[in-house]
């Protein structure tokens, strides 16, 4: 990433952070979206890839007003009309996707979800940004080792790098009637 873009993560900055290994197939989803908005985005706004969250960056994520994580959201079976949607939600500590997921923030130093990382930034620091997490619908079936991502997979991307787009224009850290959960 461009480093003047990157100077926007500090204290009270906002963070967009593509999750994936781009040598797993569709897995490299959100490292594609950041890879997409580079540098265009506004002074204030970091753009990170990131292979996978670690417990280290808790302390990072804590200095935050917001955090955005795009990752692949892994479907099983294909469903009609599932590719180039993509699921929003906000989050908060142990929030999960809403279903339970998120219950408790048990963490290894090996996986470390985006509501655990907030868990984690509130024990260390008491500090916790607003965070989100988008999620874009890939096939189980594409994660092996290869580089490159499905129709599908591209598809998602451009939906999540038009919905950061939206929400960055719109602020939507700030909460202003911004409509930012759901399906997109």
């Amino acid at each position: 990433m461009n480093a003047d873009a990157n100077e926007g993560a500090g204290v009270g900055g906002v963070m967009v952070m593509g999750l994936g290994n781009v040598l797993r197939g569709d897995d490299g989803v959100g490292v594609g979206v950041v890879e997409a908005l580079g540098a265009d985005v506004p002074a204030g706004v970091c753009v990170e890839a990131c292979g996978q969250l670690t417990p280290e960056m808790a302390l990072r994520v804590a200095r935050l007003r917001a955090v955005v994580f795009v990752d692949a959201l892994v479907v099983e079976e294909a469903v009609e009309g599932v590719w180039g949607r993509l699921v929003v939600r906000e989050i908060g500590v142990g929030a999960g996707w809403g279903d339970g997921s998120g219950a408790g923030w048990g963490w290894t130093p090996h996986r470390v979800e985006p509501w655990t990382l907030l868990a984690l930034a509130k024990e260390l620091t008491g500090r916790v940004p607003r965070a989100w997490v988008v999620g874009i619908p890939v096939d189980a079936g594409r994660f092996g080792w290869g580089i490159g991502l499905s129709e599908g997979a591209r598809a998602g991307v451009a939906a999540a790098v038009g919905w950061v787009r939206r929400w960055l224009a719109g602020r939507g850290w700030e909460g202003k009637g911004w409509e930012g959960g759901g399906h997109a």
